[in-house]
């Protein structure tokens, strides 16, 4: 490629990232050829690095931004919950296992065991479907249980009927138990206290409990799509939307929130939905639109208030200030060609053409980047093979 056409896409390109700065989003996939694990994944937490654990059926597979590793539970149990302790460690909960996961002095990840100092070896757990850090303990669900550790000292709080959702909640460990409603871990860690009855809620099933606009409130997101707003200390809950009101029925798989109060709620058929702060439900965000359809299990909002999105085929990261954007989704650029006042672009789909100004030549009018619409590509140039300029005139390139 001649100095001439590099110059020109060199302007694009830095045009491009100055315009993108601000609301630049990107979706980048990763499939099993990049984890090397199975495609389900269930839980994530990040370390104080921005190493992120997954949870997956395989085990635990981490990613520090360029390298993979997995390890195993003795068991071979998936892993369902994962979770960062106030001491820095990573701990994970698989079917009757819960450890944690630390690095040796060469860089390589390992996992050990805390059910025999737990005096839990034997006992029928199950999966261990949340992990918490909860003040010096950690908090460990069972759909039968909780756990409350402390050390090496295990406290257990048995299920009436079962436990069916539990998250940390500004200060209030807050546990759903089926047909009990919503309860509170007390302040010595030993009893459930109730907050909100079912009847609340319409008996719905909690899918994400989230921090509220005030210290001491909630935001409730149940897998039915309602949205509720509740204050922990007196009890009160109120409804405020349905996310599938007016769309197809679906099934809520979690939900996030960002730092303006902004609700991300996965779903196992509409990708995310997002309910601003004000109340107003987007149930086909145009920034989300290019996330790959597949059941999402899971969303986690990493320290760089990036999302990771946990799917039944793959992981999604959703870069919301990446520096930079594309020029077209499926194509290579080959050559460039300024003529008459025109910009050519010639590419593996066809050759595209805009108006051209030397004066601003980042910003070509009326190319629509990433849009590969045939009303933009030239008609008598064929798609599905590289394109050349030569002198003034286009050509398709075949190999002899």
């Amino acid at each position: 490629m001649n100095k001439s056409v590099l110059l020109i896409l060199s302007l694009l390109f830095f045009g491009l990232i100055a315009s993108a700065q601000s609301n630049n989003v990107k979706i980048r996939q990763y499939a099993k050829a990049d984890f090397n694990a199975d495609t389900q994944f269930w839980a994530a937490c990040e370390d104080t690095n921005g190493v992120v654990f997954f949870g997956n059926n395989d085990g635990v597979v981490i990613f520090d931004g360029e390298h993979w590793q997995k390890i195993a539970l003795p068991n071979n149990s998936s892993v369902r919950s994962l979770a960062r302790g106030t001491n820095g460690t990573i701990y994970a909960g698989g079917y009757n296992e819960a450890g944690s996961v630390q690095k040796d002095r060469n860089g390589n990840y390992y996992y050990t065991s805390m059910i025999n100092d737990l005096r839990l070896e034997g006992r029928n757990i199950e999966n261990i479907w949340d992990i918490q850090a909860y003040r010096d303990k950690l908090l460990m669900r069972a759909y039968n249980e909780i756990i409350v550790t402390s050390g090496k000292t295990a406290t257990h709080i048995p299920a009436s009927a079962s436990f069916t959702y539990s998250a940390l909640v500004g200060n209030d460990y807050l546990v759903q138990e089926a047909g009990h409603g919503i309860l509170k871990l007390d302040s010595a860690g030993r009893e459930l206290l109730p907050v909100f009855t079912p009847l609340q809620y319409n008996s719905e099933d909690v899918a994400a409990l989230l921090p509220g606009d005030l210290p001491g409130t909630v935001a409730m997101v149940t897998v039915q799509g309602s949205v509720y707003h509740g204050t922990i200390a007196t009890g009160t809950l109120q409804r405020v939307a349905n996310v599938f009101d007016g769309a197809p029925r679906d099934q809520a798989s979690g939900a996030i929130q960002d730092g303006r109060g902004n609700l991300y709620i996965a779903t196992l058929s509409s990708k995310i939905i997002m309910v601003t702060h004000g109340g107003t439900v987007l149930q086909n965000p145009a920034m989300f639109r290019t996330l790959q359809e597949s059941p999402i299990h899971g969303l986690y909002r990493a320290n760089d208030n990036n999302i990771w999105v946990l799917q039944n085929n793959g992981l999604a990261y959703i870069d919301f200030k990446s520096p930079y954007t594309s020029l077209f989704g499926k194509a290579s650029v080959y050559d460039a060609l300024v003529h008459n006042g025109m910009l050519y672009l010639a590419t593996t789909q066809g050759v595209y053409y805009a108006p051209f100004n030397e004066a601003s030549p980042a910003s070509p009018a009326g190319l629509n980047l990433g849009d590969t619409a045939d009303r933009r590509r030239h008609p008598g140039i064929p798609r599905q093979r590289p394109v050349y300029f030569k002198e003034r005139y286009c050509h398709t390139h075949r190999h002899r």
